[in-house]
């Protein structure tokens, strides 16, 4: 036991306020952690809805060790495809994750709508760098296959999260500053 100058009993892990900053911090990287998991089918099954929707038919494959990654193969030409077959991916999970910082903002759960807005805007941005980027470069034969064309896109794919998460915080400063203020969860 630990006593303080005055005698009384001290808590060794910090006061009720430092707990509870603790488990708000939790709770928002446990919410971030599972919207990036379920991120990557959606993204790739609006991918496939899109391409149903011209009359095509799309493969999905999923991957990946830390982060998990999806791709999905279109078994024909894509340049037969609109872009916007490109873009639905992103653009479906930024759709799905307004809907939520919309709900969360009437329950002001700030836990669920700051990983939302990361998301979303993260992959509206991505979304753009897929169909505006990565399409056109992967037309181009010789550059779509040369190894530094990976690692631009993959800095090109930081770059879109630096975006929602930045993007994100600057709107809901305010309410997450308040959060953490308040005394309750």
């Amino acid at each position: 036991m630990i006593y303080n100058a005055h005698g009384t009993l001290k808590s060794r892990i910090g006061g009720k306020s430092e707990i509870i900053a603790d488990a708000k911090i939790l709770a928002l990287f446990t919410i971030l952690g599972l919207f990036i998991l379920a991120m990557t089918p959606i993204h790739e099954w609006c991918h496939v809805v899109a391409i149903r929707i011209v009359g095509g038919d799309a493969i999905v494959q999923y991957g990946g060790s830390f982060i998990p990654f999806g791709g999905t193969t279109i078994p024909f030409d894509p340049r037969d495809l609109d872009r916007w077959v490109y873009f639905a991916g992103g653009f479906g999970v930024f759709l799905g994750c307004m809907l939520l910082w919309f709900w969360s903002q009437k329950s002001r759960a700030i836990y669920i709508s700051l990983p939302a807005m990361i998301i979303g805007l993260s992959q509206l941005a991505y979304a753009f760098v897929e169909a505006f980027i990565y399409i056109p470069l992967y037309h181009m034969y010789h550059i779509y296959h040369n190894p530094v064309f990976y690692y631009l896109f993959y800095y090109l794919y930081l770059v879109t999260y630096a975006i929602g998460t930045l993007g994100g915080l600057a709107i809901e400063r305010k309410r997450l500053k308040a959060w953490f203020r308040a005394k309750e969860f």
